[in-house]
C-alpha cells in the first residue's frame, strides 16, 4: 500500500455519519478528486432507503410460525407458492452494497487507521445498545412467564442481520484499494471483477474444488460495491439510460441461461429443502441478478431523483436518516407482534398464500411497522452519536480490493 501523506490538521468540527450498510454521511460529503464539498446525492439516498424497506419486506413476509403451547415452529412462507418471484425483486443486497460504494465515493479520502478510528465507534454503539437490549430481553422475557424455547428462537434470529456489519468493517479496510482501481480504470473496475466468481463457481460445480465457493463472498459483491464507487467518483463519466438498460437486458438473459444450465435454484434466497443456496455463498445467478438490479436503478436514475426531491422526499429523509436503527431492529420489531400475537393473544399465523394469509399478514406488518416506529424512536439516538473528538483527516493515496457479504435472512 501506498504511505500515506502527513496529516492534515483541520480546524475541528463535528464529522459526518459513517456510510454504514444503511446510511450515508449526515453532512455533506468531500469530491475524492477535488477536496470540494458535494451534496447529498438524492438517488443514493432513495437507493439506500428503497433496499433498507426490502429487507424490512422481505424479512417480515418470511416467517410462516406456530404455537403449539410447548414448541415455536418456524418456517419460510417464501419456500412455497410464488414465494421465489418475490426474492427477485425483494432481494436487494446490491442496491444496498452499491449505496455502500456510492456513501464511500462521495466521502473523505483517507487513511484505513482513521476510517476505523472516525466511524467504527459510530457502526458499533448501536450495535451495543442492541445487544445490551436483548441480553436483558432474554433474562426478563422466562422471568414473567414467556416459555424459554420461544425466547430462544428469538434470540437467535434476531442478530442475525448484523452479519452486514462484518461487509461494512471489510469495506472500511478496503474502500482506499477501490477507489485507485476506479480511478485507473473507471466504469471498466467492475468489469475486472467479473472473471473471479465465474471461476469460483465453474471449481465448485465441477467439484475441483467446492471448498473455494465461499470466495464469492468477496467476489460477488465487489461488483455493485465498486460501481457505487463509479458513480460518485466519476459524475461526468457515466453512462446514460439506453446504456443501463443494454446491460440489464445482457445480465437477464445471463441469469436466464444460468437457471437453464443450472444447478441454481430459482429463489435468489436460501430455501428450506435445497440443495444449495443463491445467496450462502454467493452464486454467479447472484451476480447476475445483481448486475441487473444495479443497471435497473441506475437507468431509472432520472425518475428515482425527482421522487426522491418531490413526493417521495420525506419519507426518503425518514428512512435514510434512520436506516442503521431500521435494520438492526426491524426483526425484533416482528417478533414482538408474533409473540405477543401467538403467545399473549392466541392467535394463528395462516397458512402462506391463503386467502386468509393475504388479508391477515397486512395487518402483522402494519403492527410490526408501528412497533418499529417506536424502537427507532428509543434507537436512533445511538446512530447519531458523534465521534468522541475531531480527528485529522489524512488524504492517502488509494490501493486495490473487493469486499464480502454472506446471506440475509432468518434461518
Amino acid at each position: 500500500m501506498a504511505t500515506a501523506s502527513p496529516p492534515v490538521s483541520l480546524r475541528p468540527h463535528r464529522l459526518p455519519a459513517p456510510a454504514h450498510p444503511a446510511a450515508a454521511p449526515a453532512q455533506p460529503a468531500q469530491s475524492a478528486s477535488s477536496g470540494r464539498r458535494r451534496a447529498r446525492d438524492p438517488f443514493v439516498d432513495l437507493v439506500r432507503a428503497l433496499g433498507t424497506l426490502a429487507v424490512v419486506a422481505v424479512h417480515w413476509l418470511m416467517p410462516q410460525v406456530a404455537w403449539d403451547g410447548t414448541a415455536l415452529t418456524i418456517g419460510n412462507a417464501l419456500a412455497t407458492g410464488p414465494g421465489w418471484l418475490l426474492t427477485w425483486v425483494l432481494q436487494v443486497l446490491p442496491l444496498l452494497f452499491f449505496a455502500a460504494g456510492a456513501a464511500a465515493g462521495l466521502g473523505r479520502r483517507e487513511s484505513v487507521g482513521i476510517t476505523l478510528r472516525r466511524r467504527l465507534p459510530r457502526l458499533l454503539t448501536p450495535v451495543l445498545a442492541f445487544a445490551l437490549t436483548w441480553a436483558g430481553v432474554a433474562l426478563l422475557l422466562p422471568a414473567v412467564g414467556v416459555p424459554g424455547a420461544a425466547v430462544a428462537q428469538a434470540v437467535r434470529i434476531v442478530p442475525q442481520p448484523l452479519w452486514f456489519l462484518g461487509v461494512y468493517g471489510a469495506l472500511l479496510l478496503l474502500t482506499p484499494a477501490l477507489r485507485a482501481l476506479v480511478v485507473r480504470l473507471g466504469w471498466a473496475a467492475p468489469l475486472v471483477l467479473l472473471p473471479l466468481p465465474v471461476i469460483v463457481d465453474l471449481l465448485r460445480f465441477s467439484g475441483a474444488a467446492p471448498q473455494l465457493a465461499w470466495l464469492n463472498l468477496l467476489a460477488v459483491w465487489a461488483v455493485p460495491f465498486t460501481a457505487g464507487l463509479a458513480y460518485a467518483l466519476l459524475p461526468e463519466r457515466r453512462p446514460g439510460a439506453r446504456a443501463w438498460w443494454i446491460v440489464a437486458a445482457l445480465a437477464l438473459s445471463a441469469a436466464l441461461v444460468l437457471l437453464a444450465a443450472g444447478p441454481y435454484p430459482l429463489s435468489l434466497i436460501g430455501m428450506p429443502g435445497e440443495a444449495i443456496s443463491n445467496l450462502s455463498p454467493p452464486t454467479l445467478l447472484a451476480l447476475a441478478h445483481a448486475i441487473l438490479l444495479t443497471a435497473v436503478a441506475l437507468a431509472l436514475r432520472g425518475p428515482f431523483v425527482r421522487l426522491a426531491t418531490g413526493p417521495l422526499r420525506r419519507l426518503v429523509g425518514w428512512v435514510s436518516a434512520r436506516s442503521m436503527t431500521i435494520y438492526v431492529w426491524h426483526l425484533s420489531a416482528m417478533f414482538v407482534v408474533l409473540g405477543v400475537g401467538l403467545l399473549g393473544l392466541g392467535l394463528e399465523v395462516p397458512p402462506a398464500w391463503s386467502a386468509a394469509w393475504w388479508w391477515q399478514w397486512p395487518l402483522w406488518c402494519a403492527a410490526a411497522a408501528w412497533v418499529l416506529r417506536g424502537l427507532a424512536r428509543i434507537y436512533h439516538r445511538f446512530e447519531l452519536m458523534p465521534a468522541r473528538r475531531p480527528v485529522p483527516v489524512v488524504f492517502a493515496p488509494p490501493t486495490s480490493v473487493m469486499i464480502v457479504g454472506p446471506e440475509n435472512r432468518p434461518r
